[in-house]
């Protein structure tokens, strides 16, 4: 199946009620009218006939009385045509707008069938051009939606005009009614009840991708007041995060309306902060208020959550110079998921962005949220004191589930965390180029398990990252080289992926080794392990450099000593010597 599509969202169109129904129904309207009143009008002829006849005390209040029912019934029968007429165009439209669409998709299926075997070429050979091709379908896709919504437009002036002139319609009399009210002709309640159907089969435990994605369709059909009154009913909705794949998110977002926008992070605040698409600072808010609402006493949480979601709370403190963004929260994991991003992540025009994700190993999860922000603030640092033209972000990135010693020689979390991650790095592209931003410079320092998760990831991106840097691997898969991995090629044409593990550190070459051992047996605790290769090896492909001590000039940088990832971090180190080398662009100046 072609990853390519134009995936032009006509579900609207399909669900609008067909016309000929109502064009029949307002001609049965009418003759129903016209009948009424003609039998009032026989009665009254009827009565008036008695005239010689009758002679009584109350005959010409018998009389009277006779002709309010006749001039009743024929501003009824007017009232009626009136509502007929207005029917029958709002119909005549639903016919022709039902025919434009027809035609329309299949002018979509046919530039369909043209255009996939051209990005399909593009995508293919030595250097694909996954940009291209995807710049290609979504033109024209924005091209088609644009039809599409022209005809959408189409229908509601045609809606509204028919209820308006229903809305007109004056009631004649007590008992006689021609006010005609219509609800059934607008589709908000009809839309509203199928995004509650959805999100009953996005939040199953077995939901699959096309559920979640038929939600998404769903939600972007919903104006806000249609999603706020959702909300409201369901409130778990407020702190739903499953999400698409990232070129399916980013596209969600950008075919909302700015007021669809504001309503989606206000009303469902979770799903907005894990968006990829969105702008980094709008996730950052929705996240922090759905940490606002975790921290709440009435949210029912373990205290190992509610631990985490202190530590990630204290962990956005500060001067706000630079800036923290929580860009990912997954509050309802038994150990929350969280990435907060040290600096402007969503950038600005003119000034180029490089952007450093720090990923860790066993055993860390956001708890501690504070180290890793605070190892990335001194990564970000050094980054700057070396090359500060350009704006630089670190991101702590605590979000996959880590193991933890009984788990990290199976390959599970790696390879749940890997479609999370590389999720990701592909959302950083694509959120700025659906920002009209140039694509920042996008590098990975990863520890211990950390660099299993993330050789896996980088082998499902779409889009490539220029650097990786490895510190204290505890292995990689033993059939994967550093040449698979989507990662740019230096001048060399060697992947710029950097490898360094301390002599002191004792613990990263032991659990390379006791991987291999459970994988030679078969299998950890019925988890699946996989022989690991060192990174560091040279055969590998990875350039490797120094984490001992080392003087350069008047400079003393210290050696790390053991497994700790916060050491190969320390600021005055010579593995983030080389690390922030890596990470600027100038990996040419490690030896």
């Amino acid at each position: 199946m072609s990853v390519f599509v134009l995936d032009v969202d006509m579900r609207l169109l399909r669900d609008l009620p067909p016309g000929e129904p109502i064009l029949a129904a307002a001609t049965g309207l009418g003759a129903a009218a016209s009948g009424f009143q003609e039998s009032i009008s026989s009665i009254r002829n009827k009565w008036s006939a008695l005239d010689t006849l009758y002679t009584g005390p109350g005959r010409d209040k018998v009389l009277q009385a006779m002709e309010r029912p006749s001039q009743q019934a024929r501003d009824h029968q007017e009232s009626v045509s009136l509502a007929a007429d207005a029917l029958n165009e709002f119909a005549a439209e639903l016919v022709e707008i039902n025919a434009a669409r027809i035609a329309l998709k299949q002018q979509i299926d046919d530039e369909e069938s043209r255009l996939v075997p051209i990005a399909t070429e593009m995508t293919s050979g030595n250097i694909p051009n996954w940009d291209g091709a995807h710049a290609m379908m979504a033109q024209r896709t924005a091209t088609f939606q644009a039809d599409v919504e022209a005809l959408e437009d189409r229908y509601e002036r045609a809606r509204a005009a028919c209820q308006s002139a229903l809305d007109g319609i004056s009631r004649v009399s007590t008992p006689v009614i021609s006010q005609f009210d219509s609800p059934g002709m607008d589709l908000e309640t009809e839309a509203a009840e199928d995004l509650a159907a959805s999100f009953a089969n996005a939040t199953k435990p077995d939901a699959n991708e096309e559920d979640i994605a038929a939600f998404y369709r769903a939600l972007g059909e919903m104006g806000p007041a249609q999603v706020a009154a959702f909300a409201a009913a369901v409130p778990a909705a407020s702190l739903f995060v499953k999400g698409m794949g990232a070129y399916q998110e980013a596209s969600f977002w950008k075919s909302l309306s700015p007021s669809q926008r504001a309503g989606l992070a206000k009303s469902m605040p979770g799903l907005t902060g894990n968006l990829e698409g969105a702008p980094y600072k709008v996730r950052s808010e929705a996240n922090r208020d759905v940490l606002e609402i975790v921290l709440s006493p009435a949210y029912e949480a373990t205290e190992e959550q509610r631990e985490a979601y202190r530590s990630i709370s204290d962990a956005l403190k500060g001067s706000g110079n630079p800036p923290k963004q929580l860009i990912s929260f997954e509050p309802d994991h038994d150990h929350p998921l969280a990435a907060i991003a040290v600096g402007d992540l969503d950038g600005e025009v003119g000034i180029d962005t490089n952007v450093t994700y720090v990923v860790p190993g066993m055993n860390n999860y956001s708890t501690n949220m504070g180290s890793l922000v605070t190892n990335a603030e001194t990564v970000r640092d050094r980054q700057v004191r070396a090359d500060g033209t350009r704006n630089h972000v670190t991101v702590a990135y605590i979000g996959y589930e880590t193991p933890g010693a009984t788990s990290v020689t199976a390959d599970g979390h790696a390879e749940r965390g890997a479609q999370a991650f590389a999720t990701s790095l592909d959302g950083l592209h694509l959120t700025y180029s659906t920002n009209g931003l140039p694509a920042p410079e996008t590098n990975v320092i990863a520890h211990s398990y950390g660099t299993h998760m993330t050789t896996k990831a980088l082998g499902e991106t779409i889009y490539p990252i220029t650097s990786a840097v490895y510190v204290g691997s505890a292995g990689v898969d033993s059939d994967v080289s550093s040449d698979q991995l989507n990662i740019d090629r230096g001048v060399d044409g060697r992947r710029d992926i950097f490898v360094s593990t301390a002599k002191g550190d004792g613990l990263a070459p032991v659990g390379i080794l006791v991987t291999d051992v459970f994988a030679l047996a078969g299998g950890d605790s019925g988890s699946e392990s996989n022989y690991r290769t060192d990174p560091s090896e040279e055969d590998w492909g990875g350039r490797y450099f120094s984490s001992e001590g080392v003087k350069v000039g008047d400079e003393v940088y210290v050696a790390t000593e053991k497994h700790d990832f916060d050491q190969y971090l320390a600021a005055d180190s010579n593995s983030l010597r080389g690390i922030v080398y890596a990470t600027i662009g100038q990996g040419q100046k490690l030896p």
